[in-house]
């Protein structure tokens, strides 16, 4: 992987990668008098693989000394009709272009209130601030990695707040900041992101494992972020290792899951429901009615497919 360094300028040809209707688009909201910077996972992929993909996360700021009010506004009355576009919570405004989603967010903090711990995933509160820093601005993305950015322009510009760029370089999945560990979805996101890349946890990382509480953790991110990784059953192994050994406060529903062990023995790649339920009901092993009504209850899949789904796989 190619040395970079934060605040060197990037070349812009990368932009290339994108059809000519995203270029138009980019070019049109920055000719509104904004400045926009791509960052998350399109930005690592760039660099890990030389794929953006087609979902870009990017951050607008005002660029002409526009009130950010008046700029917002303009933004929304400008965009949502002619790109198919819609308003999100946290003032997030995406649009759809063809195969391709942007999202475009203003710079904003996240903070959580001592009295409502443990936290969910939501469970907290935002302040949207233009004044904000890049790096006050970026803190409040999960993992370094996934914090670099790229501020579009002619002159295009590395940004990497949190030393993500050494992370890739030396295969880390690291967190930005302590509030990391108040979010039970952001330990499932660090195991996903782990087996994806064959990274290993920093230190600092595995440190603050004890810190999680996954009390609030629903069934839904239970099993959505295992199914989005490679190897469905060896997140769950890492995720049961961890709480296990790190004596962290479970989900609510842990008790209901420890089925899953029986098939920590597998290795399978898992994108859907139906997906795991095959396979779960191909196995030797006899699924039972407190783990149908399980299953009914995460998945969303009426208990009558289930049944099915299970005849039919055994």
């Amino acid at each position: 992987m190619q040395k970079l360094l934060d605040g060197v300028e990037f070349d812009p040809s990368f932009l290339k990668k994108l059809p000519t209707n995203i270029l138009n688009a980019l070019d049109e909201i920055m000719g509104l008098g904004v400045e926009l910077s791509l960052v998350g996972g399109s930005v690592r992929d760039l660099i890990l693989n030389d794929n953006l993909g087609n979902d870009l996360d990017i951050e607008w700021r005002p660029s002409k000394g526009q009130s950010f009010a008046d700029l917002s506004s303009i933004l929304e009355n400008t965009l949502v009709e002619k790109y198919s576009g819609e308003i999100l919570s946290f003032g997030v405004l995406r649009l759809i272009i063809d195969k391709y989603e942007l999202e475009l967010s203003p710079p904003r903090k996240e903070f959580y209130q001592e009295n409502e711990f443990p936290y969910g995933h939501s469970d907290f509160k935002i302040e949207i601030d233009e004044a904000l820093s890049v790096k006050e601005a970026f803190i409040r993305r999960d993992l370094t990695i996934n914090a670099i950015g790229i501020k579009l322009g002619d002159k295009s510009k590395l940004i990497d707040p949190f030393n993500g760029l050494a992370d890739l370089q030396n295969k880390l999945i690291a967190p930005c900041g302590p509030t990391f560990f108040n979010d039970p979805v952001r330990l499932l996101r660090a195991i996903r992101f782990r087996l994806k890349f064959n990274f290993e946890f920093s230190e600092e990382l595995e440190i603050g494992l004890k810190n999680f509480n996954l009390s609030k953790l629903s069934h839904f991110y239970f099993l959505s972020e295992a199914m989005k990784g490679p190897d469905f059953f060896k997140h769950l192994k890492i995720l049961f290792d961890i709480i296990d050994t790190q004596k962290i406060v479970p989900p609510k529903f842990y008790s209901d899951v420890q089925f899953f062990r029986d098939y920590f023995k597998l290795s399978e790649s898992i994108n859907n429901a139906e997906s795991l339920l095959k396979i779960l009901f191909s196995q030797d092993r006899v699924v039972s009615d407190d783990e149908i009504k399980w299953l009914n209850k995460s998945t969303g899949i009426k208990k009558s497919q289930i049944l099915l789904l299970k005849k039919n796989g055994n």
